[in-house]
């Protein structure tokens, strides 16, 4: 055994006894649970590069960059599990690799049964790497196991075997000096390997203590802000501490900045996740894809990265399965590329981040929405709805055109999950769709979900932040202006459009000061307006979003809160659930903006 790992060894077990007193489960190595865990993270960085060069050689089986940056990856897994006694991992690593250098020596082509077999052995590896991770959640030890890690291993040694003669393999068993150099970089202690060169210096920062300075920086706005309220009473005699106060306030948004800046993260590692489950589903259909990626290092916040990953899912998986053609001669009889195309792309525009689907497939069948609509009691027989309406349809919960239902066909599936994680987050679903020419699902996003600058309002006595991204303009309501229907819900006329009017004081049940409609902000989600009426603007803040808690539990139009510069609390609104509650679908028995209907009302208002 090599010094570096009697080293490391002796280092673990210390660790595991002294100092840092964490644990590790019953029956474990002598390792202490950081070294586990970094070999986790170690393992997973590398299955995911791992994906992203398979799919490069199963394009073009004879990049030898793309082979070699392969090869190291599962050399590296192979060196780290044996460092860690972890054989069931190491075993199947090693098939691989073995499997990788025939393909590197020219005795193998990666193609068909070679290629598809380093895929499985790549989806074998990340399976025991998660059940290594959830053994350290658990406090148990060993690991279950893959049951077809070894049917697997045996298929490549077979396969291995049958490329090289006798006297091949022999020299194969023998390890070159560059391989001996490498197999002493793998064993030695996780996360220590040599960065490649020129490739960029990074450190891995553990999320709870960036969720706490971030936390920290945003009290610390508040406090700023608290102070520069005081120091406004003697405005006369404090020009110096006024300065003072400027200078501080720069420092502050820089140091926010830079703390949001943190959280952080390309799309890259995202986007080569869903390449990966691209080619699987293709395979799964039996579908010949071209899968193109844009703006791999647009960056987010990580939280809303790992939000975004199952409506991506879900997209990806139907733009595939139902939103190309199952017949390649049809697709080349309307002048289409006989391979399908789905195109996965991210920018930055306006202040959030969109993420956007698109396919060159059949494009969504208008008139099927339309009939299933109608058999389900969503729309009348006579009734034209626009075409943003009828596409937002198949987010409705169970909603299908499909006729056959497998594990993936029809849009429907899962569609009313991908627009309630989306909304969750305070974005948007638009979807657009040519028949004939394909469809394009089209997220729209926050960059983070920390913090927000937002329109301080009063609703009674009570303080109200509403997002400034929702926001598309401030009314003064004259007289005349604001009609009901029925003597029931108010609506507002602005520039000739009828906007339903949603009063915070009648909505959340406050005692209002003032029964006139002095402001009314109009706020836009999804492609939906509502005018929010409130008593009083109080400015713009810039809010550190904090959760409620288990108190008020799941409030609809109520995303969160707010330390304001007072150090009382405000309310964050959400706009999508007050669009929701508008439209009826949180408001029970209350009895608020419940659906009315318009049919013999040529305007669609009576005047008050």
């Amino acid at each position: 055994m090599s010094t570096a790992v009697e080293a490391g060894r002796e280092q673990a077990t210390r660790g595991a006894e002294g100092a840092r007193g964490q644990s590790r489960p019953a029956g474990a190595p002598d390792l202490d649970q950081e070294i586990l865990q970094e070999f986790v993270l170690e393992a997973n960085e590398q299955l995911t590069d791992a994906d992203s060069r398979l799919l490069e050689l199963e394009k073009s089986p004879h990049q030898n960059e793309a082979l070699n940056a392969l090869f190291r990856s599962f050399h590296t897994i192979k060196g780290l599990a044996g460092f860690l006694n972890l054989d069931d991992l190491q075993n199947t690593a090693h098939a691989a690799e073995d499997l990788l250098d025939c393909a590197r020596g020219k005795k193998i082509e990666l193609r068909g049964q070679a290629i598809d077999l380093i895929f499985q052995s790549s989806d074998v590896l990340k399976q025991l790497v998660r059940q290594v991770a959830d053994c350290l959640t658990a406090g148990t030890w060993p690991p279950a196991g893959v049951a077809r890690a070894a049917a697997l291993v045996d298929g490549i040694r077979k396969l291995v075997a049958g490329a090289q003669s006798p006297a091949a393999s022999a020299a194969a068993s023998a390890p070159s000096a560059a391989e001996d150099e490498e197999r002493a970089t793998a064993a030695e202690e996780p996360g220590m390997r040599r960065p490649a060169e020129g490739a960029e210096r990074t450190i891995r920062v553990d999320a709870n203590r960036l969720d706490h300075l971030v936390d920290l920086v945003g009290e610390l706005v508040i406090t700023e802000s608290m102070v520069a309220r005081a120091t406004a009473v003697g405005e006369n005699q404090a020009r110096d501490l006024r300065r003072h106060m400027l200078r501080l306030d720069k420092i502050t948004r820089e140091l926010q900045e830079l703390a949001g800046s943190l959280r952080m993260v390309p799309v890259q590692g995202l986007f080569r996740k869903m390449a990966r489950l691209a080619r699987d589903t293709a395979k799964k259909c039996g579908k010949e894809v071209s899968f193109e990626t844009i703006g791999e290092d647009t960056e987010l916040d990580k939280t809303v990265v790992e939000k975004v990953a199952d409506p991506l899912v879900h997209l990806i998986r139907n733009a595939i399965d139902h939103g190309l053609e199952s017949d390649a001669t049809e697709r080349v009889r309307q002048g289409k590329a006989s391979a399908g195309r789905v195109q996965l792309r991210a920018f930055h525009k306006g202040g959030k981040i969109f993420i956007e689907v698109e396919d060159d497939g059949r494009g969504l069948n208008r008139a099927a929405i339309i009939e299933k609509a109608v058999q389900r009691g969503l729309l009348r027989k006579d009734e034209i709805p626009e075409e943003r309406d009828i596409y937002s349809l198949i987010c409705q919960p169970g909603f299908s055109t499909a006729t056959k239902i497998t594990a993936l066909s029809g849009r429907g599936v899962g569609m009313d999950v991908v627009k309630r994680n989306i909304v969750s987050m305070g974005g948007s679903l638009e979807i657009r769709s040519e028949g004939g020419k394909g469809t394009c699902f089209a997220m729209k996003l926050p960059l983070t979900l920390a913090v927000i600058d937002g329109m301080l309002v009063r609703a009674g006595k009570e303080r109200y932040v509403i997002p400034t991204l929702s926001v598309v303009r401030l009314v003064e309501p004259r007289r005349g202006d604001i009609t009901s229907v029925l003597d029931r819900d108010d609506w507002l006329q602005v520039q000739g459009q009828s906007l339903p009017l949603v009063r915070l004081t009648t909505l959340f049940r406050l005692p209002a000061c003032d029964s006139q409609a002095r402001l009314a902000i109009i706020v836009e989600c999804d492609g939906d307006r509502i005018a929010v009426v409130v008593d009083e603007l109080l400015g713009q803040q810039q809010a550190v979003i904090k959760s409620i808690g288990g108190g008020l539990g799941d409030t609809p139009g109520i995303s969160g809160c707010a330390i304001l510069s007072d150090g009382r609390v405000g309310l964050v609104v959400d706009v999508a659930g007050l669009l929701q509650l508008v439209k009826g679908e949180h408001m029970g028995d209350a009895g608020h903006f419940a659906p009315v209907d318009l049919d013999d009302k040529p305007n669609g208002v009576w005047t008050a």
